[in-house]
């Protein structure tokens, strides 16, 4: 089983709102981005995406981002897949890929 990103050593403090900027509208319209169901914290932040995964995306200490996508299973949080050390310009492509596999 695949370790979470948000149980790793603390990153930089994440801003969500920039974060979803440089993610763009489209992208998070076409993952089923869910923005009633976001969870913050200082370094990550998830939201629901496609009615029942959950996409995290942490500022890991390197200031790139760790993205995954998980889904809650028997009361277990199972990790499907993850992205390390993903650069700004390459977060919407990440996300996109990773919310259709969802």
């Amino acid at each position: 089983m695949v370790n979470s990103i948000v149980n790793e050593p603390r990153g930089r403090d994440i801003d969500y709102l920039t974060t979803v900027g440089q993610i763009g509208m489209g992208t998070i319209m076409s993952v089923g981005w869910q923005p009633k169901t976001v969870v913050k914290a200082d370094d990550w932040f998830k939201v629901k995406v496609s009615g029942r995964f959950w996409l995290t995306i942490k500022l890991n200490a390197g200031d790139l981002y760790d993205v995954e996508i998980a889904q809650v299973v028997r009361s277990e949080y199972v990790v499907l897949e993850q992205e390390r050390d993903v650069y700004a310009d390459m977060l919407a492509e990440t996300v996109r890929r990773l919310g259709d596999r969802a």
